[in-house]
């Protein structure tokens, strides 16, 4: 797995995360790859390749019970597409 390491905030030294991306996890204070989320980003990619559209494809996962990144909400076309664009 690769590390990347955060930028510090200036004025308090501290490390500002931010919202990490879907397919990383933060482990003392570096992006690390998530392996789980990189499955489902996998699966999202194979769905897309199949000719889903992006509605489909999270109403898919939303069926399967795959978790966000929040844990609490549901998939949305818009962050499938978010997703496989980044």
């Amino acid at each position: 797995a690769h590390s990347i390491p955060l930028r510090r905030n200036e004025e308090s030294h501290a490390l500002n995360p931010g919202q990490v991306r879907f397919g990383f996890k933060l482990i003392h204070g570096q992006l690390s790859e998530s392996r789980a989320e990189a499955k489902v980003i996998q699966k999202m990619i194979n769905l897309r390749q199949e000719g889903f559209s992006y509605r489909r494809i999270a109403t898919i996962l939303n069926s399967l019970g795959i978790k966000t990144k929040s844990k609490v909400a549901k998939w949305q076309a818009a962050t499938v597409m978010k997703i496989l664009k980044s």
